[in-house]
């Protein structure tokens, strides 16, 4: 929250296009809580069955963040191709 004011400052003064950035990590965010609160809700959280359980929804939560933010991912990739870096 801290970090939420100079964000907003650079964001206005450089004219950055992160709306639809945002609201997809947002939208990741809120897909890892509800899936926490499924599995919590059902009680799998004990035992094995809640490792298993939570290992399975924590691949498809990043399996299905991965693909919300491919574009993101794709610039990041191809920056650092260009940089050298990878």
């Amino acid at each position: 929250m801290i970090a939420g004011g100079p964000i907003v400052v650079t964001w206005r003064l450089h004219r950055m296009q992160w709306t639809g950035m945002v609201v997809r990590s947002l939208a990741v965010v809120a897909l890892g809580a509800a899936v926490a609160a499924g599995l919590d809700a059902t009680r799998l959280t004990a035992g094995f069955t809640g490792v298993l359980a939570a290992l399975v929804a924590a691949v498809v939560v990043f399996a299905t963040g991965v693909l919300i933010l491919l574009p993101e991912l794709r610039k990041l990739y191809a920056v650092a191709r260009r940089k050298g870096q990878l």
